[in-house]
């Protein structure tokens, strides 16, 4: 017969009202016919008191389990600093002996795995494609953009051009 699933406290709380409703009323009436068998009351107050006392060994053993996950993660807090500077230690001073680093339960870093000229391609494509879709540019393409101006009766014109930028003449004289 399946139970209804109902909370550990629930359960906790009714395993020991059945066991003492068992024992004050029907205990007197010299037992019960279960599963076709007859069962005296002593067996069947017996049986109801084991379930409840489970139940509280259920619970305790709960609070232990909880108080040891709450020391752990204590003692993982307090230590963890200690941990990492071995840890870090342990993959730089071993970097090339992977056996060792193997004892400690690491394993050597990964080289980087350099790129394909396919991957390459694929990379400058878009990175273009997101700058144009992003309408990204440089500071030079930037100072080369000009917005019209409105004129006061509505007749657009062009703002004033910059004057183009003279380019210093390269050094070293030249012919």
């Amino acid at each position: 017969m399946a139970i209804n699933k109902k909370s550990n406290t629930a359960r906790q709380q009714m395993n020991k009202l059945v066991a003492a409703a068992y024992k004050k009323h029907c205990a007197k009436t010299g037992g019960m016919i279960i599963d076709r068998e007859k069962t005296s009351a002593n067996q069947i107050s017996a049986e109801l008191q084991k379930r409840a006392d489970v139940e509280d060994k259920v619970t305790a053993a709960r609070g232990v389990l909880h108080g040891a996950i709450l020391e752990r993660a204590q003692v993982e807090d307090d230590t963890q600093a200690v941990f990492d500077a071995v840890r870090q230690s342990a993959l730089i001073m071993f970097a090339s002996a992977p056996d060792i680093l193997a004892e400690f339960g690491l394993a050597p870093k990964k080289e980087r795995r350099g790129l394909t000229a396919e991957e390459k391609l694929a990379a400058v494509n878009k990175a273009k494609e997101t700058r144009a879709a992003r309408h990204t540019v440089g500071s030079r393409q930037r100072l080369q953009i000009r917005a019209e101006v409105v004129a006061p009766h509505g007749a657009p014109t062009q703002a004033a051009t910059p004057a183009p930028v003279a380019t210093p003449a390269p050094a070293g004289g030249g012919q």
